[in-house]
């Protein structure tokens, strides 16, 4: 087996802890952590301890100084996440960073052209295209199992916990927001790869908005309509302040010409007309370690990276286009 990739984290908050470390743990081999940066010199020893890291910085600057670093995690507030990548990048690390690239199209399109300039290996920390319940669902389309893909319907609906400081919406940084599109972009770009992973590519696309009944900072709840260029339809329904008992974060169904494909967490139900349904279990498992694994197996196998930057920043171009839709008033073509 090959070394393991020598890692620093730069953000220490709750996505390393919670979302994170779990998939590294099971990764052990693969990963040793060499030092932690946040500005929370508390926050930064806590994952160091964690992590076995021994060397902790407030300022990220002093990681990236570092030659005993060859990669780095970056876990940020969506606004510091470009120019960080970008400092990284020109000091020759490689770079796992989280979703997505910019605090707006603008940035975001300029950090994918800048490194695309530099001998790198980035990969974004979009999860859902690592989901196995939406691998399975996109062999099943690609093997006809649905026959022709007419609709695609997401449907997510929940009340973020803006109050609890251990919850991703209590954070502060996602109530005084500095990225356009508020949980709209932070939470729309894993239904956009979602979307995008089994509809293809979106040609037309009209959305509605509305803002607040939340702490959390800019728009709360758009409903948009898709055409994607294989001409199959789209609904796509997310809001961050209702509760809906019924729904899921990602509530996703597709129907075809020949069956139904319910996609839920750890179980696919697929259902035809005059048959008994028929559920297909999945692995439960959220993605994390999947992203983990294709880092390192692109750094040390030479294995094509699954999430790249150009993948996420078409996921955000689908989400943001989306409020130009709602504040235009118009049908955009993508």
């Amino acid at each position: 087996m090959a070394e393991p990739i020598k890692l620093g984290i730069i953000g220490a908050g709750l996505a390393v802890k919670q979302l994170h470390w779990p998939a590294l743990q099971r990764l052990r081999a693969n990963y040793t952590f060499v030092a932690v940066a946040d500005v929370d010199q508390h926050k930064a020893q806590e994952i160091a301890t964690l992590t076995g890291a021994e060397r902790v910085y407030t300022d990220y600057r002093e990681l990236l100084a570092l030659s005993a670093v060859e990669a780095v995690l970056l876990a940020l507030p969506i606004h510091l996440t470009a120019p960080i990548t970008l400092d990284a990048a020109r000091a020759g690390k490689h770079v796992l960073l989280e979703k997505p690239p910019g605090a707006n199209l603008e940035q975001a399109r300029q950090l994918k052209e800048q490194l695309a300039t530099l001998p790198i290996t980035t990969l974004v920390a979009e999860n859902f295209r690592y989901r196995p319940n939406l691998q399975q669902a996109r062999r099943i389309l690609s093997e006809g199992g649905l026959g022709e893909l007419i609709l695609l319907k997401l449907h997510s609906v929940s009340r973020a916990n803006t109050d609890d400081p251990e919850n991703f919406a209590g954070t502060p940084w996602r109530h005084d927001t500095q990225y356009r599109g508020g949980p709209i972009l932070d939470g729309g770009v894993h239904h956009a790869a979602a979307l995008r992973l089994l509809g293809g590519e979106v040609e037309w696309l009209q959305a509605f908005t509305k803002y607040g009944g939340s702490k959390l900072g800019g728009t709360t709840t758009i409903t948009m309509n898709l055409r994607f260029r294989s001409g199959a339809l789209g609904t796509y329904v997310y809001s961050a302040v209702c509760h809906d008992e019924q729904s899921s974060f990602l509530g996703l169904t597709l129907y075809g010409s020949a069956a139904t494909l319910l996609v839920d967490n750890d179980a696919l139900r697929l259902s035809r007309p005059g048959q008994a349904p028929e559920t297909i279990p999945v692995e439960a498992d959220p993605g994390y370690y999947g992203e983990f694994l294709n880092f390192y197996q692109a750094l040390r196998e030479g294995a094509p990276v699954v999430s790249t930057v150009e993948q996420s920043y078409r996921d955000m171009e689908l989400i943001l286009r989306g409020l130009d839709s709602a504040e235009q008033a118009q049908v955009i073509l993508l």
